[in-house]
């Protein structure tokens, strides 16, 4: 699922909401996909240990 909002004002934001596995290779796609998109910093919240592979693969990009 992927939902963009897109505004062309000056001082604007875009938005966009995703759902990402939370598999190696699907977090590796999740890092070169902000990457390319030039995003910083990253928040996650989690309520379990499923916060993990995130942190470990995007703290290194």
């Amino acid at each position: 699922m992927r939902r963009y909002s897109e505004y062309e004002a000056a001082g604007s934001f875009t938005t966009e909401t995703a759902s990402w596995g939370s598999t190696t290779n699907a977090v590796l796609e999740l890092r070169d996909h902000l990457l390319a998109a030039n995003v910083s910093p990253v928040v996650n919240e989690t309520t379990s240990d499923y916060w993990k592979p995130f942190y470990y693969v995007l703290s290194g990009a």
